[in-house]
């Protein structure tokens, strides 16, 4: 996070290793990569990403980038340890870490190498909606759309339902009443921060479950 500037304690790879064959053997889904972005210390994504793979682990994993750091070499080697890049962008009317121009270039060369991608995207207002077909042009494989709205205007909110219909949440009884007892972002979810501590989401900072300095600390979450 552009908010955080803590540097990793001194032990700490070495400790992330351990931490992450003891989460492997618990056979979880999915590994989440992000910081800032993971690729500004390519050497050591690289290595855990390897790591995973390498201790047998075939869930999915996913990297969180801007994306202007995805060039030919990292494409490859995501494509050959099956890494699923998510890459937010800020929509038309933002300054954003990579240009419309470059995310349609990355993205093509996604595509090219069969590796599905994600693509975060925010729109301010219906005005925005524009970004909607083109992001959708660049046929990622998930489109997680966030839309900021203008509550004065009334036309505004049906215009969206009228863009996003099909992608907007309807939450049933059962989703309810589910959702009171599972947390839908917070259950079966857990974050190592660069000082190795525990969380039950990487933006709760001041919810330290443990640390994994401590051996036992799986067992006691």
């Amino acid at each position: 996070c552009t908010q955080v500037h803590e540097r990793p304690v001194q032990d700490y790879e070495q400790l992330l290793y351990v931490f992450l064959s003891r989460i492997l053997k618990m056979q979880c889904f999915a590994i989440v990569f992000h910081g800032g972005d993971p690729f500004t210390n390519e050497a050591l994504l690289l290595s855990l990403v390897k790591f995973c793979r390498e201790k047998g682990f075939d869930g999915q994993l996913f990297v969180i980038t801007c994306g202007k750091h995805l060039n030919a070499h990292i494409i490859n080697f995501m494509s050959k340890y099956k890494v699923h890049p998510i890459i937010p962008f800020g929509g038309l009317a933002r300054k954003t870490p990579i240009s419309l121009r470059a995310l349609t270039d990355v993205t093509r060369r996604l595509k090219q190498k069969g590796l599905n991608f994600t693509i975060s995207v925010v729109m301010n207002n219906t005005d925005d909606t524009e970004i909607h077909d083109l992001i959708r042009n660049m046929s990622p494989d998930r489109i997680l759309e966030t839309v900021i709205l203008n509550l004065g205007d009334k036309s505004n909110l049906r215009n969206v339902q009228g863009v996003l219909k099909k992608y907007m949440l309807k939450a049933t009884a059962n989703t309810f009443y589910h959702n009171r007892n599972f947390h839908p972002c917070l259950h079966g979810t857990l974050a190592v921060t660069v000082r190795g501590d525990l969380l039950p989401c990487p933006y709760m900072r001041s919810e330290v479950l443990g640390n994994i300095r401590d051996p036992e600390v799986i067992d006691i979450v």
